[in-house]
């Protein structure tokens, strides 16, 4: 493994969570307290510009311990600034020496500001997402930050080109309100568990530009979807981007769809939103960010030969729940919090910079005077 370069900064945490009612999501952050080893830390979910020091990009993720081997994966490809959450649920006093050996190795020895976070057996549908991204995410001290779910593989030289490309581009990476959008990838296969995953996958994900032209072109990867479309990630508009030059950081016009949840590396400053913490679970808790930057007035890039692939692994218990009511209260949520970003953006006087595109189909035309709204086979 190769860490030169790398500055991994581990969130050390001890954390209590009852058992909360999805009545009382919303107030699970009340629960959590922190305590760091080497330095105490401030729960800040606000995202602070004060701590900026240098111009760089951080990624920043969060795991669960089950997912530590994807961490793993993921850090070997990203030779930059990261910031680490781990979450381990259900810990006792006896076993915590043997999380703590394990996340050394994971991480890398000598490398990993050693952390610990233990959360109590919490339902699916009640684990506060939101606040452990909020948490990592208020450890930034860069410039740029990248967030990413831990079960996506940046391409292997992701951070020096990215970084590369926004020193190019200081007129759009010193603008607070540009997001870069990183493409999003699908590795085609199944496993049982996620070691299964490793052994059998570990080696295909594609590293460069041409070897993920080359898994396109096989079906090894695609563009990533939900279902059967992939309305989350198409207004990237892959077309455009596989013959895009390699310096070209191109913008989006306009959105096919109101279902867009890319990946962005975004300006940390005091317009940057936190992840709002109603939203737990599975479903809707990473789309509600990204509609809260486009009410807040951000245009979106895209990064050249820059990307991501979703590494194949067995659903989560989060997402298993998610049709079993989970899915009608974050339906609810998410209405609703585009009823509020609405009536924000009516009273700042805040205009959307990127709209519907006039051949969009199967969404209705959004207009200043009513809120968006969200296609009821959405995730």
């Amino acid at each position: 493994m190769t860490w030169r370069g790398a500055l991994l900064t581990a969130l050390v945490l001890s954390v209590s969570l009852s058992r909360i009612r999805p009545s009382a999501a919303a107030k699970a952050s009340a629960n959590i307290t922190a305590v760091a080893e080497q330095q105490k830390m401030a729960l800040v979910t606000k995202p602070s510009s004060h701590m900026v020091r240098t111009f760089d990009i951080t990624l920043v993720t969060i795991a669960t311990y089950d997912r530590m081997p994807l961490f793993k994966l993921l850090i070997e490809r990203w030779q930059g600034p990261a910031v680490f959450l781990c979450v381990i649920e259900g810990a006792s006093q006896k076993e915590r020496p043997k999380w703590q050996k394990a996340l050394h190795k994971a991480a890398g020895k000598g490398r990993l500001k050693m952390g610990r976070v233990y959360i109590s057996p919490t339902a699916p549908d009640e684990f506060p997402i939101n606040r452990f991204r909020n948490m990592a995410i208020s450890k930034v001290a860069t410039s740029h930050l990248f967030y990413v779910d831990v079960d996506f593989v940046p391409s292997a030289t992701s951070y020096q080109d990215a970084k590369q490309l926004l020193l190019k581009n200081r007129e759009y990476s010193q603008d607070r309100t540009y997001a870069f959008v990183v493409p999003a990838f699908m590795y085609a296969g199944s496993c049982q568990d996620v070691k299964a995953c490793l052994k059998q996958f570990g080696d295909e994900i594609p590293g460069t530009f041409p070897q993920l032209m080359s898994q396109v072109q096989q079906r090894k990867s695609k563009v990533m979807a939900f279902g059967s479309k992939s309305a989350a990630q198409d207004s990237t508009d892959y077309d455009k981007w596989m013959s895009q030059g390699a310096e070209e950081v191109r913008p989006i016009e306009c959105l096919s769809n109101l279902r867009y949840e890319p990946y962005v590396i975004v300006r940390k400053s005091d317009l940057l939103p936190s992840f709002d913490e109603r939203f737990t679970g599975y479903g809707k808790n990473k789309i509600q960010w990204i509609v809260h930057l486009r009410y807040l007035g951000f245009k979106f890039m895209v990064l050249p030969q820059v990307f991501l692939t979703h590494f194949p692994h067995p659903p989560s218990d989060s997402k298993n729940s998610w049709d079993s009511g989970h899915r009608q209260r974050m339906d609810k949520l998410y209405l609703d919090f585009l009823e509020e970003l609405h009536m924000l953006a009516v009273n700042r006087g805040t205009k959307l910079q990127i709209r519907l595109c006039e051949e969009a189909s199967g969404t209705p035309e959004e207009d200043e005077d009513s809120p968006m709204i969200i296609h009821e086979d959405g995730r």
